[in-house]
């Protein structure tokens, strides 16, 4: 009986040592938590949009080729691309090239930017090109769409933030096929992505 008794006070001692000891160590952890530094979370940079209505997201190799000075031509050219998959350079892939006379350095709005009929050496172009799941190559090549073939012409591009790392915007336009006779809707467009320099 001694023995059982001698056991029970040693577990009451037990825990309630034990009991105060498990709350400072809890108590000295969480504060060696708010003490660390946080961690740096990477960006997940994607082009995103709908095709006539369906949301599409790409993320592969989300980038920016941005200010790239041309001498021969004495112009830079800007190019926002991504596809759905590894290289899949003609299916599921976006692409937004930017031809401009002066280097974008902050936020700035491009519509409808495209050579014309009567004007083909226009320094500033937008051409917005795409390729759909079938390989189908669709663009918007600015005015010449309505010179030329008589079609509305409603490319956009905006950036809204320009930084050192990234630049984000939104765009849309109508995308037509190589003989013009279909096209897409895209609409709702938004980039983030990873802006390379040259």
């Amino acid at each position: 009986m001694n023995s059982v008794y001698y056991f029970l006070q040693l577990k009451r001692v037990n825990i309630s040592t034990m009991l105060p000891l498990t709350l400072l160590i809890l108590l000295v952890s969480s504060c060696k938590k708010e003490k660390e530094e946080p961690l740096v979370s990477t960006p997940v940079y994607s082009i995103k949009f709908k095709v006539d209505g369906l949301q599409k997201e790409y993320k592969t190799d989300a980038t920016c080729l941005f200010n790239i000075f041309v001498a021969r031509d004495n112009k830079y050219v800007t190019t926002i691309s991504s596809s759905e998959k590894p290289n899949s350079q003609t299916r599921n892939t976006i692409a937004l090239i930017l031809t401009h006379s002066q280097a974008i350095s902050s936020t700035r709005t491009f519509v409808n930017y495209g050579p014309t009929q009567n004007t083909p050496g226009l320094e500033e172009s937008l051409w917005l090109a795409y390729y759909d799941e079938n390989e189908m190559f669709y663009c918007s090549l600015g005015d010449i769409f309505t010179t030329l073939f008589g079609i509305s012409s409603d490319g956009f591009l905006q950036f809204t933030e320009v930084a050192d790392k990234y630049v984000k915007g939104t765009f849309k336009g109508t995308f037509y096929n190589d003989d013009h006779t279909k096209y897409k809707k895209i609409t709702n467009g938004e980039f983030f992505v990873q802006a390379i320099r040259q």
